[in-house]
């Protein structure tokens, strides 16, 4: 064979280097699926993710869509950002991320609904559309998930549930979305105790509230399993686990059946909405949160208040109850309803209703897919 000239040579070392580049090696985009593996900085990551697996992942946020596409991460990855996609990331939300393998995302790339009922994973994510708020890190533990075994999943309490092996505050092996009346979990060889952790988001407060269900004894309750060779079991999450859930605030919902816009201070200081206007319309309202005071055991169950006022700087009145006291007692998970009538001319009245309470429900205070 004719040996090669110098450029030949060069041309080959040239090809090889191109070929060398195409191949993923430090988590940049992989050519063959076309998905962006890149680490975004905490500056432009909505959230961060360990993987502590062998896997390379394609993640979605709460289906499996080309428009939820959340990215890749790489196996055995660190604190690898997900980008903050503004078609996704536009306001605090709670989802459901789900995981793929980059092989099962290529070999389904023009079906991929059928991968809903067999992801490689399932994690709770809540992402805070504050910029103030350093972004979550979501660990995908080593040791269980993505195993030859199946846990089958039976939801069948109404909440989000994680699934968290050792103890309540143990590693999560996954995620059944209150949705999902049956899903399928895969776990490796060997025994596990298996606690589950109800998840509520708040976002009244934007905040993470997790309550797990106990033994008569106080303990936590727990199923324990021994899994290997392709095994495959089953957890029934009845009614009998759903928890006894409590918020930790009242509502005082203020009705403006008044002739003028109204605002509400407490203490001499104006309370805003969650847009940040503090004025109510006649013929509007607004709810405001009384949240409830710590003790050691949690949150009270009641909460002594007074100061709120309700007018314009200059010209307000207290709220009362029907016998004319300003200083009242509320209860933690209740909704009050505050009547304002008259004018500012002729003069305001601010009334609370303490005997027609209602409960605040779970599914009012949260949000999720």
């Amino acid at each position: 064979m004719k040996p090669l000239s110098r450029t030949g040579m060069a041309l080959l070392f040239v090809m090889a280097m191109i070929a060398f580049a195409s191949c993923d090696t430090n988590g940049d985009t992989y050519v063959g699926s076309g998905v962006d593996f890149t680490n975004h900085p905490a500056s432009n990551a909505a959230f961060f993710v360990d993987n502590g697996t062998g896997e390379r992942l394609v993640a979605f946020a709460g289906s499996i869509s080309m428009e939820n596409l959340l990215g890749g991460i790489p196996a055995w990855s660190r604190n690898h950002g997900i980008r903050r996609n503004p078609d996704i990331f536009n306001q605090t939300r709670a989802f459901t991320m789900i995981l793929v393998t980059e092989e099962q995302f290529v070999a389904n790339r023009n079906n991929l609904s059928v991968l809903a009922a067999t992801p490689f994973a399932r994690i709770f994510v809540f992402y805070r559309h504050d910029s103030s708020i350093a972004p979550e890190r979501y660990i995908i533990n080593e040791e269980m998930v993505g195993g030859r075994n199946s846990l089958v999943v039976q939801n069948q309490t109404g909440f989000g549930v994680e699934l968290r092996v050792g103890g309540p505050s143990g590693p999560t092996i996954g995620f059944v979305p209150a949705e999902i009346a049956t899903a399928t979990i895969n776990v490796a060889d060997g025994d596990i105790s298996v606690f589950p952790v109800f998840v509520i988001i708040d976002l009244v407060f934007y905040r993470r509230i997790t309550i797990y269900p106990r033994l008569p004894d106080g303990s936590p309750w727990f199923a324990a399993f021994s899994f290997s060779g392709g095994y495959a079991q089953t957890l029934t999450l009845d009614s009998s686990l759903a928890p006894n859930i409590s918020l930790g605030w009242a509502g005082m919902s203020i009705e403006n059946h008044s002739m003028n816009a109204v605002q509400v201070s407490h203490e001499g200081t104006i309370i805003f909405d969650a847009m940040g206007f503090s004025f109510i319309n006649p013929g509007s309202q607004m709810t405001i949160p009384i949240l409830m005071a710590l003790t050691p055991s949690g949150t009270a169950e009641s909460q002594v208040v007074s100061g709120f006022r309700v007018g314009v700087v200059g010209l307000t009145v207290p709220i009362t109850d029907a016998a004319g006291n300003d200083t009242f007692t509320l209860l933690s998970d209740m909704r009050y309803t505050v009547t304002v009538t008259g004018s500012l001319l002729e003069g305001l009245t601010a009334t609370i209703d303490l005997e027609n309470a209602m409960p605040i429900s779970i599914h009012d205070i949260q949000q999720g897919n």
